[in-house]
């Protein structure tokens, strides 16, 4: 831990428009920003130094040290659209365009998979600064609730007594879609490649080339779960020093989803109702996939980043890693459906 660590302070600010469009529908403008200082951040504060062939305080070896100098920046337009009719339909969107940068994302490997979670290089704080491990550029919610228009006094069988009127009242449908673009994740090297014999890796490589670009080692081509981007992009640095790739600048695959409720209240008297719902979710089983992670977190799984390399060799080429760059993993499920039964009293 730092000697003497100040308190995280954050800074909040917006501004808020509100329109009245029409009797039942409302459109919200909103500018959201956020600064935060003297954040928490992970390094190696006893780095061992190859050139001279000991530790910066030769009395220890590897020290693990948790600063509060990190900075992190976030701006945003967000905007709502509300619609309520006599009918029983409600329809809403909700759009946000925001981006957030940061020196460091959180104070531990554990806080995140995208990234290493430890800065590679402590005594240079801006070199890590990149997108937030939870850095989502664009994000479009839709949901409606619609009371369908049957039953007594509704559009259709206005007219129906009886079980034929319990039967097809109080019906109604819903549905919520989510849409985001995606998140970051920091390509990495995946041994102690700046050899400052750290207890935590966190070495990148060097940037050679366009890693959306050009057909994967293993002959896929680039933008499918088998080759998400080009390792070949990528250069091991020489012996002893940090990679110039930045932190968080690889993108992963966006993201949709939509699931779908039909509901049914059944009144018995004043105070009791029964409801019935099926419940569908992923409707279009949409798979997902989550970011590239080769490596294996500090609890054993999630991993940190994607390593392009498994050491050096005898004639100091890197040793590729044959799944960087693939997705082994989704973040949604696929399509599920349930039914339920609740009793109101």
């Amino acid at each position: 831990m730092t000697y003497y660590p100040k308190f995280p302070t954050t800074i909040q600010y917006n501004l808020n428009l509100e329109r009245q469009v029409t009797r039942n529908s409302v459109f919200k403008l909103m500018y959201v920003g956020a600064r935060g200082n003297d954040l928490v951040r992970m390094g190696e504060a006893n780095p061992f130094n190859p050139a001279v062939g000991q530790y910066l305080n030769p009395a220890f070896g590897s020290i693990i040290r948790i600063v509060t100098d990190a900075q992190s920046f976030y701006n945003s337009m967000q905007s709502s659209f509300e619609h309520r009719t006599s009918s029983g339909l409600t329809l809403a969107a909700h759009y946000t365009w925001a981006h957030s940068v940061d020196d460091a994302s959180g104070a531990f490997p554990s806080d995140s998979v995208n990234e290493a979670g430890k800065a590679q290089n402590l005594f240079d704080r801006k070199g890590d600064r990149g997108r937030s491990s939870f850095d989502v550029r664009n994000n479009l919610i839709l949901n409606f609730v619609d009371e369908l228009p049957f039953g007594p006094g509704k559009r259709f069988g206005h007219d129906a007594t009886g079980w034929a009127a319990k039967t097809i009242a109080g019906w109604s449908v819903s549905g919520v879609g989510s849409f985001h673009s995606n998140v970051p994740f920091t390509p990495m090297v995946g041994f102690d490649n700046a050899e400052t014999r750290s207890a935590v890796l966190s070495d990148r490589p060097n940037v050679a080339g366009n890693p959306y670009q050009g057909t994967c080692p293993n002959g896929a081509q680039v933008g499918t779960v088998t080759c998400w981007f080009n390792p070949s992009a990528y250069a091991l640095p020489n012996p002893g020093s940090f990679g110039n790739a930045g932190r968080n600048s690889l993108a992963g695959p966006d993201f949709a989803d939509f699931d779908f409720a039909v509901l049914k209240n059944i009144p018995f008297g004043e105070y009791r109702l029964l409801q019935f719902r099926a419940e569908i979710f992923n409707i279009a089983n949409r798979p997902n996939f989550a970011v590239p992670t080769n490596t294996e977190g500090p609890n054993g799984t999630g991993g940190n980043g994607d390593a392009l390399y498994l050491g050096r060799g005898a004639a100091g080429q890197g040793i590729p890693s044959p799944n960087a760059g693939q997705i082994f993993s989704t973040v949604n499920p696929s399509r599920q459906i349930q039914f339920g039964l609740k009793f109101y009293f």
